[in-house]
């Protein structure tokens, strides 16, 4: 063995290169024709197709990211995970190919697990700083963001700033 597997904990955290509003769109207001990229549904599919290989109870969750794209969060509540695990899951799950690349040159150069595997809650820009979104279940449509009144609030904020940097797009938002 060339390369120490070490322990990472039980989280493994995945970063998205895609809009929040695009993700939890749900599949009747998806224009005709028009090309998905990674949605909820999607990831709910990867994640079910994975569930066998990994053969674990976890918590999923994802959340509206500092920059208002999208985490994943999975949990496993049983064992720890290792850096090949942490990985593979990461991959299988699309994570962001940069933060993926750095991460792995960032292992192999120094074996080291510091700053590998974060989602970060805020993020500073020269106006102050940007927060992320709460966590939800990956069960959770958006239609039921009513339910959780700090989910609709942060909701209701990121459906305004959508509107306002993208007034091209049709908003058919049924709830």
């Amino acid at each position: 063995m060339i390369f120490n597997n070490q322990t990472i904990g039980k989280e493994v955290t995945i970063d998205l290169d895609t809009f929040f509003f695009y993700f939890v769109r749900p599949e009747s207001e998806w224009p005709e024709g028009e090309k998905q990229g990674i949605t909820l549904r999607s990831i709910r599919e990867r994640i079910q197709r994975m569930k066998p290989a990994v053969d674990r109870p976890m918590i999923a969750q994802y959340r509206r990211s500092s920059n208002d794209h999208v985490h994943v969060s999975l949990w496993f509540s049983d064992t720890d995970l290792t850096v090949l695990d942490g990985f593979m899951i990461r991959a299988w799950l699309f994570d962001d190919q940069t933060r993926l690349s750095l991460d792995l040159a960032r292992y192999l150069i120094t074996g080291s697990l510091h700053e590998m595997n974060r989602c970060f809650d805020e993020k500073a820009t020269i106006n102050g700083t940007k927060q992320a979104g709460p966590w939800i279940p990956l069960d959770m449509d958006r239609d039921r963001y009513n339910q959780y009144p700090h989910v609709k609030a942060d909701w209701d904020r990121y459906l305004t700033r959508w509107k306002k940097a993208n007034p091209q797009t049709p908003l058919i938002i049924g709830s």
